[in-house]
């Protein structure tokens, strides 16, 4: 197995220069969607560092870490570790685009990250690294491990702009493949015996359709090839540089899902049951108990925290939490200084 790296990306939304940036941007905008602009988007649970003490506990393989940030770091972080790079914005994103609030714009230049390895694992900060995993947990012969499940995109209303990103990203790969033939020629990833009776099921039902609708999305980390990002920026470069100067999410834009979905129909992967691999929980006052019995428990290889519109109780649900990841990880990694 080649060489794996962690890419994960972070904001310091208590940061006075931050805070003060985002004021004036998001005053030059008069249509920004809330959903964009949500506090829960930006609001700091003071957690990252167990982030670290995940990976370092059950991954301790990784050969490095990228550390994407506007620019500032936590004040435990060790910014001399080996296995760690930092990188701003400003080292991968053209500055006219600079600064910007918009994640989906950040994952898209992940491939410019200097000395990012072919096969590399995006995390959001709220995925944690719940038990032992192997390199060949994300990657197989080269290729992610994955899982093709299609389904149908509903929306309803105007507010599930994740939605919208969905399925522009499918467009996209509309516009490039021909369904029936990635059905052929990739069959035995489509229809598969690792997925179950079920997914195999609903890949069937969407058998007779002209064109993709939707691809299921699992909201832990996600390995990704390198050189996907590269060919996609060489054949949507205009889409993506106008899409660039997008400082708040808008509608119309891609994710890094884009970059997964063209693996998927190329056959970039390795087949798995990702429903069986992670968790993902919108945190709030009525699933906290099942978050730690999950964390404590270790039933589940990753658990994805999100913080959400749903968050009822901040302060009550961050001490919980807090005290559920410090009795699971409760020594320091080598990612932290002694401050702490």
């Amino acid at each position: 197995m080649s060489d794996i790296d962690f890419v994960v990306t972070w904001v310091d939304g208590n940061d006075p220069e931050w805070q003060e940036h985002y004021r004036f941007y998001k005053g030059q905008y008069k249509n920004i969607s809330p959903h964009a602009v949500n506090i829960s988007r930006f609001r700091d649970w003071d957690n990252f560092h167990f982030w670290f003490r995940s990976v370092e506990k059950y991954c301790p393989w990784v050969r490095k870490v990228h550390l994407v940030t506007s620019g500032h770091y936590p004040v435990w972080l060790n910014i001399n570790h080996p296995k760690l790079n930092l990188v701003k914005h400003e080292d991968i994103i053209p500055r006219d685009f600079l600064p910007t609030f918009n994640s989906q714009v950040i994952g898209i230049y992940l491939n410019k990250i200097n000395n990012l390895s072919e096969n590399f694992v995006y995390f959001n900060d709220d995925v944690f690294v719940n038990k032992d995993i192997s390199p060949d947990y994300f990657f197989k012969r080269g290729v992610p491990c994955d899982q093709l499940l299609m389904e149908s995109l509903f929306q309803i209303g105007n507010k599930h702009s994740w939605a919208i990103v969905r399925h522009r990203c499918v467009n996209i790969i509309n516009e490039y493949f021909n369904k029936k033939e990635v059905m052929y020629r990739h069959f035995s990833k489509i229809f598969n015996i690792h997925y179950g009776l079920m997914d195999n099921l609903k890949n069937l039902f969407q058998f007779p359709y002209g064109y993709f609708s939707a691809f299921h999305d699992y909201h832990v980390s996600a390995p990704m090839l390198r050189s996907t990002f590269d060919k996609i920026w060489n054949k949507e470069m205009l889409f993506l540089t106008d899409m660039s100067s997008h400082r708040f999410r808008s509608e119309g834009e891609v994710n890094t899902y884009l970059f997964r979905y063209w693996n998927l129909v190329e056959g970039n992967f390795y087949p798995v049951n990702k429903s069986r691999r992670g968790r993902c929980y919108n945190i709030n006052s009525h699933n906290i108990d099942e978050i730690v019995e999950m964390l404590l428990r270790e039933d589940a290889c990753e658990i994805c925290i999100n913080d959400h519109e749903s968050v009822d109780d901040f302060v009550t649900l961050k001490m919980k939490l807090t005290t559920a990841l410090l009795e699971k990880f409760p020594r320091k990694s080598s990612f932290e200084l002694d401050m702490m």
